[in-house]
């Protein structure tokens, strides 16, 4: 009996993958702020296996977070002004 839903078809397509990537990049230049990017970016870079790219993405990320959020996740005073 042949496998109906073959482990290749859940590897992530290298096209969608890359272009995922692009897009947010170009998120990223436009709310440098918004650790969410950062952690989409790092994923795409580990489902294409560039771990040295993802690794730094994702030091990236923790980066954003203490550098624009407050205790409890807040917004501090100085993330405000950055997104308006």
């Amino acid at each position: 009996m042949k496998d109906e839903y073959p482990m290749d078809s859940l590897k992530p397509n290298r096209v969608a993958v890359n272009k995922a990537i692009e897009l947010y990049k170009k998120t990223i230049a436009k709310y440098p702020f918004e650790m969410t990017y950062y952690d989409g970016l790092g994923k795409c870079y580990l489902d294409l296996g560039d771990d040295k790219n993802a690794e730094a993405t994702y030091r990236k990320s923790i980066e954003v977070k203490e550098k624009y959020r407050g205790p409890h996740g807040r917004w501090t005073d100085q993330s405000r002004r950055k997104r308006s």
